[in-house]
């Protein structure tokens, strides 16, 4: 008897070691190249499927987190202290009144798309929807400083102050450059007297902020150094028409306002040529005929700190609407992606703002399937966008000098195509170059100055004081 439980648990030993041999790790054979390959590849397609897929997933993200939040506030009308209450930022890389760091990265990745359409030209037709993601940052931007301020006139006031000490000195320096210095040093150096005579009669134009409207109504003048202006202008114009209304008028005229504005603009660019005559670059530049642009953005940054859940979902749904119109009218028009094309003039630009609102919502979330934050939260990004002024108002004057300089010389030397590739990138350098420079010993001096202006902001008005411990802390 004993001998037989002996040998059962001979037996039972036995079972158990041969079981804990099976499970004992085998050692790896050692990595090959096939191994490497194998694995390098499959890396490479998981990313590549990440990123194609992440507009598809986040925004099924988007609406399932959208509509679970609706089913906890169900009852509540947006305007009761309870639903005031319930609002939640915790879901927005977005605190009001703070300093929004990917912004900086989204304003990087618009001064690329427009650096890429001067320097490759026909290569790169749509980088001209660069200064479209300009205006929606723009419009969100100041619309949220303005929602942010006290309403009153001293706020205003400040709110001029501090724009006009971060636009008007580098502004300023480059037009005294172009119309003061570069005509007595450069033109009669070169025997260019043709060109100071242009450059005076437009002169006054600049000066005011309105050469939009005068490439609107007389067409791009010869003499292109300065054109890229026109969008500096817009802007300028927005800022004094805009900042009053958001100031003195309630939250809901706001939004209405920046709603009906949008019709208002796309009217102007299909019936401006039949009423008045007007030709392109009219509804190019005409700050009536881009207001929707800076609308989108309005809307946006007002949608945001009063319902922030309603504002992802709607701003997600007009972007998809935005892209497929954009498709359409590229489609019917034989892929025509000029600003010109009329089909893109009448109804293009309102769609790619619309795509470039869900952009800019988007760079505001946190999500793992987010490519567009990650893309804006890269460090050249962040760079490109906190030098984006001052690149963008030499790159183009700089970019025709060198080109026109460099260029006979190279095609001497190398090949046609080559001796653009690299006048192009020697511009690009030497924009790099000059902005850097401008910011540290121009700019910098002035933005210390704004900075130690008060922007009037205390407790935001759309927020109730019960609410400001709870927004801080999110």
């Amino acid at each position: 008897m004993e001998n037989n439980k002996r040998a059962e648990r001979i037996s039972t030993q036995r079972r158990k070691g041969a079981k804990a041999q099976r499970k004992r790790p085998t050692a790896s054979s050692p990595l090959g190249p096939s191994r490497l390959c194998a694995f390098a590849l499959n890396l490479f397609v998981f990313h590549f499927f990440s990123l194609l897929l992440s507009p598809f997933l986040f925004l099924c993200d988007s609406a399932v987190k959208f509509f679970q939040s609706a089913a906890r506030v169900n009852g509540c009308d947006g305007n009761s202290p309870a639903s005031t209450a319930s609002r939640s930022f915790s879901d927005w890389d977005f605190v009001p009144g703070k300093h929004i760091p990917v912004l900086d990265g989204l304003r990087g990745v618009a001064l690329v798309m427009v650096l890429a359409l001067h320097a490759c030209g026909s290569l790169f037709g749509l980088g001209w929807i660069g200064v479209d993601l300009f205006f929606v940052l723009s419009g969100f931007l100041i619309t949220g400083i303005l929602l942010d301020s006290k309403r009153e006139l001293a706020s205003l006031k400040t709110f001029f102050i501090r724009r006009s000490l971060r636009i008007f000195p580098l502004y300023y320096l480059a037009l005294s450059i172009a119309f003061v210095v570069s005509p007595y040093l450069l033109f009669p150096a070169t025997g260019a007297e043709v060109e100071l005579t242009r450059q005076i009669r437009f002169e006054p134009w600049y000066w005011l902020y309105l050469q939009n409207w005068m490439f609107g109504l007389r067409g791009w003048p010869e003499n292109e150094l300065l054109t890229h202006l026109w969008s500096l202008a817009v802007e300028e114009q927005f800022y004094l028409i805009w900042p009053p209304i958001v100031i003195f008028g309630g939250r809901r005229f706001v939004i209405g306002c920046a709603v009906l504005a949008i019709p208002f603009s796309i009217f102007f660019r299909v019936y401006g040529s039949a009423l008045f005559g007007w030709q392109y670059p009219f509804f190019y530049t005409l700050t009536i005929c881009r207001i929707d642009t800076l609308m989108v953005g309005a809307a946006i940054a007002a949608g945001v700190r009063y319902w922030p859940r309603t504002t992802r979902a709607v701003s997600m749904i007009a972007a998809i609407a935005g892209g497929a119109i954009l498709l359409g009218i590229l489609k019917t028009s034989d892929w025509d992606c000029r600003a010109r094309n009329p089909m893109m003039s009448a109804f293009g630009y309102t769609a790619i703002a619309a795509l470039f609102g869900g952009v800019l919502v988007c760079s505001m979330i946190p999500s793992r399937w987010n490519a567009i934050r990650g893309v804006c939260l890269l460090p050249v990004s962040r760079w490109f966008g906190k030098m984006s002024y001052g690149i963008y108002v030499f790159h183009f004057p700089i970019h025709l000098i060198l080109y026109w300089t460099l260029r006979p010389v190279l095609n001497e030397v190398v090949s046609e195509s080559a001796a653009k590739i690299v006048a192009a990138g020697a511009a690009f350098l030497v924009t790099l170059l000059v902005a850097k420079t401008s910011f540290e010993l121009w700019e910098k001096p002035f933005l210390a100055i704004k900075n130690t202006l008060s922007t009037g902001i205390t407790r935001p008005l759309w927020i109730p004081q019960s609410c400001v411990v709870v927004v801080k802390h999110q």
